[in-house]
């Protein structure tokens, strides 16, 4: 648990902002262990109501939004904007996967808590991100490995980019 002290005290703190300011708060996107954390400790995270969101349901990378529209009268809106990488030149570009588009974001000095999940297919990467760093992803980004790249914003997560999930049944000796 001390691993993830700072976690649960931002978590715990966004909380109690939340419940004091009677305002929605948002936490940076959390990993699979912060999601997890996070699970274990809704049960003292009782001053403000807590949900996690993604962008889309199997989501890895989830932020948690404290408060309600019960409570607070309006819906929420995630601080997050959700941007579409693709090659500039398609017929001349690399294939690219997530490993690529992943560098290439962390090679701009980007933290990965502001970033959530990066969805690739076919080339065409589309990653959500907090508002505060789109516009600086949107000027920068320029190149994926030696491949030229545009960057746009983009309303919702095309059909052909969700995941596909596949239900599997084993049988496993003890």
């Amino acid at each position: 648990m001390t691993n993830n002290s700072p976690i649960r005290a931002r978590l715990l703190d966004a909380c109690r902002r939340a419940a004091q300011y009677e305002t929605y708060v948002y936490t940076d996107f959390l990993d699979l262990q912060g999601v997890s954390l996070y699970k274990r400790l809704a049960r003292e995270l009782t001053a403000a109501p807590s949900r996690l969101w993604g962008g889309y349901p199997q989501a890895e990378h989830q932020l948690v939004i404290f408060g309600s529209e019960e409570d607070f009268g309006y819906p929420p809106e995630p601080p997050v904007t959700l941007l579409q990488i693709r090659p500039a030149a398609p017929r001349f570009a690399e294939v690219l996967t997530h490993r690529d588009y992943l560098g290439a974001l962390m090679g701009l000095g980007i933290r990965r808590d502001v970033l959530g999940d990066l969805l690739v297919k076919d080339s065409v990467c589309c990653v959500f991100c907090l508002d505060t760093i789109s516009g600086y992803i949107k000027t920068n980004l320029t190149q994926v490995r030696h491949t030229l790249v545009s960057v746009c914003g983009i309303s919702s997560l095309p059909d052909d980019q969700r995941p596909v999930t596949e239900d599997f049944h084993f049988v496993a000796a003890s």
